[in-house]
């Protein structure tokens, strides 16, 4: 069974809670593409990023780890 990276969690995440990735790209102050693009994997996030996503979503920072 494949390991869920980071980025996959988040995008799980997302999906269970019904929040928009748009919302997330505004958080991010992200355009939605480079959204994509980090949740992809295509860009690595950068520590600052997936820490406002964490305080967004009110989990702690080794939640999606």
């Amino acid at each position: 069974m494949e390991e869920l990276t980071p980025e996959r969690k988040i995008i799980l995440y997302l999906k269970e809670k019904g929040i928009k990735r748009k919302k997330i790209a505004e958080v991010l102050d992200v355009t939605e593409s480079n959204l994509s693009m980090i949740l992809s994997g295509r860009r690595k996030i950068k520590l600052e990023e997936y820490l406002k996503i964490c305080e967004f979503l009110n989990v702690t920072n080794d939640y999606f780890l």
